[in-house]
């Protein structure tokens, strides 16, 4: 199981919880386009892992928290981050390597 994966930050002014700051790794993303690519390159990346019998993934999480930027949604819940589109196809890529690789016990 891949406990956590990705996590950049993107901040969308105006859509960021009402706390001080809002925490911001330093290696997001400029825009929802690049974040939808980043997402995309990175969950790619645990295709492979998927192949070879990894169970599960999680990425970062959904929304934005209190102090947290690197949601796929604002902390508001009022702007998608990705495109959705781009998730679904890679999210249905990495389902479909864990499926072939099957469930036998190691």
């Amino acid at each position: 199981m891949d406990g956590e994966h990705g996590g950049y930050s993107l901040a969308i002014p105006g859509h960021i919880a009402g706390v001080a700051g809002g925490q911001d790794y330093g290696d997001g993303p400029a825009g929802i386009a690049e974040m939808a690519k980043t997402y995309v390159e990175n969950t790619s990346q645990v295709i492979p892992d998927a192949a070879a019998g990894l169970s599960g993934s999680v990425y970062t999480q959904i929304s934005d928290v209190e102090g947290e930027l690197n949601g796929l949604i604002t902390y508001d819940r009022a702007v998608l981050k990705v495109y959705p589109d781009q998730v679904r196809d890679i999210n249905r890529k990495l389902i479909a390597a864990g499926a072939a690789a099957g469930t036998t016990a190691r």
